[in-house]
């Protein structure tokens, strides 16, 4: 996310958000963000474009006792079906007050909102939260994915998270893709998802609904296969 600043112009989150947290003000940053996130997932609904957004939270929303509440209102404000929505959290919240941490994981989980653990491998990783939380997916930091495919010990870390997220029926994000050597090896991996410079730049909602629209439009429509044999739950095989 980028802030367009009257003066300055686009500022990186690096350069506002440990402003926004030394002043207090990131849990109403994270509420704005939550809404925004929230009012363009509706605006693709009923576009008919299935998109997932994906948010990060803070740590000090994480532990913020009424954010479970608040997720909860602005959903049904927007009467967003299937929730479209997943929360991106660090290590580092996770692990600070932990039931609290798990209380808010769980909620969301329940509301239909998925949980990504991101920068997995910069910080005190607890095996057992991972074994233990309703992540769906583990974001690997972009510090070992950059160079993996030519750096043993890179390569070591990278290859050791996908094997256990794997294991422990998550699913793996790769982060910081910005070669082709880069993501074949991580196809070899068989990672579930990359991100990264070389897969695309950022652009705004505007230009993904208007490219995915053109793709819709040029997928040809298969024919319905009417005397197809049905399976147990009804769809045709």
């Amino acid at each position: 996310m980028r802030w367009n600043h009257p003066k300055r112009g686009s500022l990186n989150p690096e350069e506002f958000l440990p402003l926004a947290i030394q002043t207090g003000l990131i849990r109403a940053l994270d509420a704005r963000v939550l809404e925004l996130a929230c009012a363009q997932a509706r605006r693709w609904q009923d576009a008919g474009l299935a998109i997932r957004v994906s948010v990060n939270i803070s740590r000090d929303s994480l532990q913020e006792r009424g954010s479970t509440g608040l997720l909860r209102k602005t959903l049904d404000r927007h009467g967003l079906l299937g929730r479209p929505l997943e929360f991106e959290v660090t290590e580092d919240g996770l692990l600070e007050s932990a039931e609290q941490a798990r209380q808010f994981v769980e909620s969301a989980h329940q509301m239909g909102v998925r949980t990504a653990l991101d920068d997995f491998g910069t910080g005190f990783s607890s095996l057992g939260r991972l074994r233990d939380l309703p992540v769906h997916y583990v974001k690997i930091d972009q510090s070992f994915v950059r160079g993996a495919a030519v750096e043993a010990k890179n390569a070591a870390m990278v290859e050791a998270i996908v094997s256990l997220a794997h294991r422990l029926g998550k699913q793996v994000v790769a982060e910081g893709v910005e070669d082709e050597a880069t993501l074949r090896y991580l196809d070899r991996l068989k990672v579930d998802y990359t991100q990264g410079f070389f897969i695309d730049r950022p652009v705004g909602p505007e230009e993904i609904t208007v490219r995915l629209q053109v793709e819709r439009a040029s997928v040809p429509r298969k024919t319905p296969r009417t005397l197809a044999p049905s399976r147990s739950d009804g769809a045709a095989s």
